[in-house]
């Protein structure tokens, strides 16, 4: 335990109040979260070939993932139609891993990475609260598609 950590401990203890506003994702070690990606079949859990990797302690971490052509997505801002495999990107926000759940801000999907890093620096158009965590399997369902299944891999300091 670091002298931070003794300082805080004591100060909860005493129930004095703690001066700033600093949240998790401020205060604590950036860490590296590598997330899996599942279906569920038969009531079982299928793991698939694709992962997510998220960065805590960075204020919009932006990643891409490959996508397949599609018609214009309903409700997702700025993703017309595309006639050809492309990347798709989106943002996270807000981030903290707290108790091993990481929670996030999510922008996007967006075709360009500076247009979704922009609308989460203007913290626009997010959706808030998406968690993952490492004993639980986060439900996510996008557009018209089979919903898919999320959990923590493996979480590591930068």
């Amino acid at each position: 335990m670091t002298a931070a950590h003794r300082l805080l401990a004591a100060l909860l203890l005493a129930g004095l109040p703690l001066a700033g506003t600093a949240t998790a994702a401020e205060t604590a070690a950036p860490m590296r979260i590598t997330v899996g990606v599942y279906f569920q079949k038969d009531g079982a859990y299928v793991e698939q070939p694709q992962e997510l990797v998220f960065e805590t302690g960075t204020a919009c971490f932006v990643w891409s993932r490959q996508n397949s052509p599609h018609e214009a997505l309903p409700g997702a801002k700025g993703v017309e139609a595309v006639d050809e495999p492309h990347l798709h990107y989106n943002a996270a926000g807000k981030t903290s891993f707290v108790d091993s759940t990481f929670r996030w801000t999510e922008y996007g999907p967006e075709h360009e990475e500076a247009a979704v890093a922009a609308r989460c620096a203007a913290d626009r158009d997010g959706e808030p609260d998406k968690w993952v965590s490492e004993t639980d399997y986060f439900r996510e369902q996008h557009y018209d598609r089979p919903p898919y299944f999320l959990k923590i891999k493996k979480v590591e300091p930068l």
